[in-house]
């Protein structure tokens, strides 16, 4: 097993803390002095002795024994600063951009998609967790947190980190859109007062004001198992007069025929067809031909919403 060789003296391994994150001083190999922590480590990956280039790998091999122990970065993090890793204070994308070199592409998208798997499976999704993830959600659309400045920089800075595809390199390149895809963005529409999640709920809650039919919008979320496999299922518009459900699917051709066979409408079937067995609920479908039918007399009589 490695053994850690990041225990030094105090007086050759100088430390501030700021911010509950460590920070070196001065080079623990030379004792050169920087006033910030990035210009040490640079200056030992510039610094081409052997002792400064085995300090180095030693790091950064420890750096990648500890990222494939530990799932959380969070905790990877307390681990780097414990262990008085020059990587404690570095931002995680350098982080990753070091691991690259020595774990393959293929690899850590397989790591990926294998933690994040096995976070959804250690969450428990009770009714209650859903109920008061909802909550906190609507409140945080509510209070703005979504339109606050600082979030859509961050938002703005994660888009332009992301991978992009051109041309040829792009998965989609030469294939067609799926049919009923980008039917616009979820957010609070003010004309209606609450958060939506695409164009054609919004249109369609304006329907409703419109001719005086009270709904709540996701009233109750619903637990089923298919399969051995436990799933919750949130209908879209509830109308207390009528005691039934509309369910906006823009991947069905209409209401009784749907025209996109992914994963996931498969699913999204079958998981309405139990819930309305066992909850004894009626569910109507609004797909293409009953949206188009609804645009066509009301697109002139409400604020009408296009894709966006």
């Amino acid at each position: 097993m490695y053994l850690s060789l990041f225990v030094y003296t105090s007086d050759i391994y100088n430390m501030r803390v700021y911010d509950k994150n460590t920070y070196l001083t001065k080079c623990p190999i030379c004792n050169k002095e920087y006033d910030v922590h990035w210009k040490i480590v640079n200056h030992i990956r510039k610094t081409k002795d052997d002792n400064h280039q085995e300090f180095l790998k030693n790091q950064e091999k420890e750096l990648i024994e500890l990222y494939l122990l530990n799932e959380d970065k969070r905790k990877l993090r307390k681990l780097l600063i414990k262990n008085k890793s020059i990587f404690s204070n570095i931002s995680n994308e350098k982080i990753a951009r070091c691991i690259a070199n020595y774990i393959s592409t293929e690899e850590l998208e397989k790591i990926r998609k294998s933690r994040i798997s096995s976070t959804m499976k250690n969450v428990e999704k009770s009714e209650e967790h859903c109920k008061n993830l909802s909550i906190a959600l609507k409140k945080s659309w509510k209070d703005g947190v979504f339109e606050n400045p600082d979030y859509l920089e961050a938002k703005r800075k994660g888009y332009e980190k992301r991978r992009s595809y051109k041309g040829k390199g792009n998965p989609m390149y030469g294939k067609p859109s799926p049919k009923g895809s980008g039917r616009g963005k979820g957010g609070i529409r003010e004309d209606i007062g609450h958060y939506v999640r695409s164009t054609w709920e919004a249109n369609i809650c304006r329907i409703c004001n419109l001719i005086g039919r009270k709904y709540e919008y996701e009233k109750e979320r619903f637990f089923i198992n298919i399969d051995g496999q436990e799933y919750s299922y949130c209908p879209d518009l509830f109308f207390e007069d009528k005691r039934y459900y509309y369910e906006i699917k823009g991947h069905a051709k209409s209401a009784n025929q749907w025209e996109c066979e992914c994963k996931d409408c498969i699913l999204n079937k079958k998981k309405m067809s139990v819930i309305g067995k066992k909850y004894n609920l009626k569910i109507k479908i609004i797909g293409n031909k009953e949206y188009k039918l609804l645009k066509k007399r009301f697109k002139k009589r409400v604020s009408w919403e296009s894709y966006r």
